[in-house]
């Protein structure tokens, strides 16, 4: 009986474990915003405004968890495709970021500059 693995090429591992430390550094960066979030609406100070917490804080705890979900997804996606030797899949995650971020800290720094202004 003939061996059909020989035909077939095997998995390189190595792809593997890229993929997976992938997804944990996205873990990674979804666990940060989740502390960022949390020291903001726990540390901001009540002088800049009793809400400002948590109007920073609720965004970054939704950044985390659509990191986290998205990572996921993506993981799973990129190993399926691994497993088959095809293409990786296009994603939007990384401009997503970026976009919130910048949004954020455009607004942090208004608020900033604002509040500084309104104290002299």
């Amino acid at each position: 009986m003939a061996n059909t693995h020989i035909d077939s090429p095997a998995v390189d591992y190595r792809f593997t474990l890229a993929n997976e430390r992938t997804y944990l550094a996205w873990i990674r960066t979804a666990m940060a915003f989740l502390a960022g979030g949390v020291a903001v609406v726990h540390l901001m100070p009540e002088t800049m405004g009793a809400n400002l917490g948590p109007a920073v804080g609720i965004p970054l705890f939704l950044l985390a968890i659509g990191i986290s979900c998205s990572s996921l997804r993506r993981w799973r996606l990129n190993n399926e495709a691994i497993e088959r030797n095809g293409e990786l899949p296009k994603t939007s995650m990384v401009l997503t970021v970026a976009v919130v971020i910048t949004g954020l800290g455009l607004a942090g720094l208004a608020v900033m500059i604002f509040t500084s202004v309104t104290h002299v």
